[in-house]
């Protein structure tokens, strides 16, 4: 969610960098207008106005943009994703988009509107402004980097440094009758019976039981714990 703020953020610098310039080539016209009665009301309407020209068919595109990546996710319909049925722009993803664009409008209007209410010393602050909005956007750009880095960093750190060797691996699936084991008791107790008899066959190394194993499809959302009282009856034996 930074890293989306972070990437909004530029966004939003780089839109008022190209209308501070455009602003800067309509000098004659903002002074041609204050001379004749414009007020700064008058010019902040003005600029609120074309700058939601441009911010109102860019918020709209992204939220179809979404609506269409999130159908196409749905089609797609990868095993490690639960709960795609429910997937969908709620409310608080149109108000949050719409908080968005307000906050991007004001911010994309803000220094138009005061270099235009400069009069005669905009010339000599545009150079400035323009450098300090590069500076910035540049240095978010960093700050997205180096976030990004540490990231993905840390994720392949995270990772097994083994490749997983799946040979010599067995996994059974049980589901115990309902009228025979009709308590959790009677469960764990079948199920820790059941690893104490494999364990002791020939070329058995390692048994365990566990409600959901390690690569299962409905493993999301799921923990792993080093206790053997599970609820039903998943065995692994090798």
């Amino acid at each position: 969610f930074a890293a989306v703020l972070l990437v909004l953020l530029i966004a939003c610098l780089n839109v008022a960098t190209l209308l501070l310039a455009r602003t800067a080539e309509r000098g004659r016209e903002f002074a041609l207008r204050r001379c004749l009665g414009a007020s700064a009301t008058h010019l902040a309407r003005l600029l609120i106005a074309e700058t939601l020209v441009l911010a109102v068919p860019g918020a709209f595109g992204g939220l179809a943009c979404a609506y269409g990546l999130q159908r196409q996710l749905i089609w797609l319909r990868p095993a490690y994703l639960s709960r795609l049925d429910h997937m969908d722009l709620h409310m608080p993803v149109l108000v949050a988009a719409t908080i968005g664009m307000t906050v991007t409008v004001a911010l994309c209007t803000s220094l138009p509107l005061w270099y235009a209410l400069r009069g005669r010393q905009r010339d000599r602050l545009l150079r400035p402004s323009l450098t300090m909005l590069t500076i910035g956007e540049i240095a978010v750009g960093l700050a997205l980097l180096v976030a990004a880095t540490v990231v993905t960093r840390d994720l392949v750190e995270r990772l097994p440094k083994d490749q997983f060797d799946w040979r010599d691996k067995l996994t059974i699936r049980l589901t115990l009758p309902a009228d025979r084991y009709a308590t959790r008791e009677e469960r764990v107790t079948f199920l820790q019976q059941a690893a104490e008899r494999l364990r002791a066959l020939p070329g058995v190394t390692a048994v365990a039981e566990a409600s959901i194993t390690p690569f299962d499809r409905y493993m999301l959302g799921a923990f792993v714990s080093s206790s053997t009282s599970r609820d039903t009856g998943l065995v692994r034996a090798p």
